[in-house]
């Protein structure tokens, strides 16, 4: 996709105008890239199970314009009242795993779009995490009420950087030096 979860519909309508049954994406993964003069690659992500939080629409959620940290807070006092099944969702091990990744790795490169303690950016992870894949589920129902597959690319590579090579090493063949022995 360009642009934001949103976006979808438009591509389902398309297809659906031209008489197609499915509309298949690029991986939605959040990228395992680091350096900021790399293009990142929707192949090599941080993890197979996490969305990019870049896909998020923000203004149809509500929150254009505001910063992750103004977000957080509203989020946090409605969970009681409109987000009643995050405390369910934040008990996966996977998710967790992935926030801690994703959390310390923009603590170290001090993202300029995100706090710069921790445990706040833990939560702002979380959040994302939640609010990308209640947009995602969101457009998948609505191209299946309009008779539309929606199918996505997931590659098989396993970065170094990501969250199967930290919480599950043993997946990837390891040198003497402990370093992760590259495919080929």
């Amino acid at each position: 996709i360009f642009g934001t979860f949103s976006d979808l519909r438009f591509m389902i309508d398309h297809a659906k105008a031209m008489g197609f049954n499915a509309v298949f994406l690029m991986p939605l993964g959040d990228v395992a890239t680091e350096d900021p003069n790399r293009s990142d690659s929707p192949y090599s992500l941080l993890s197979h199970q996490s969305l990019d939080p870049r896909y998020i629409d923000w203004q149809a959620l509500g929150f254009g314009g505001l910063s992750l940290v103004q977000v957080l807070e509203p989020f946090n006092a409605q969970q009681s009242t409109q987000f009643t099944d995050y405390p369910v969702f934040i008990k996966d091990t996977h998710l967790n795993q992935y926030a801690q990744v994703k959390a310390q790795r923009i603590v170290r490169l001090k993202d300029a779009f995100y706090p710069t303690d921790y445990q706040t950016v833990f939560q702002i992870v979380l959040m994302q995490q939640y609010f990308a894949r209640r947009q995602l589920e969101e457009y998948i129902r609505y191209a299946h009420s309009q008779e539309i597959l929606i199918g996505t690319d997931n590659p098989f590579f396993m970065t170094m950087e990501g969250v199967e090579a930290r919480f599950n090493p043993e997946i990837l063949i390891r040198r003497s030096d402990g370093k992760i022995e590259p495919a080929g």
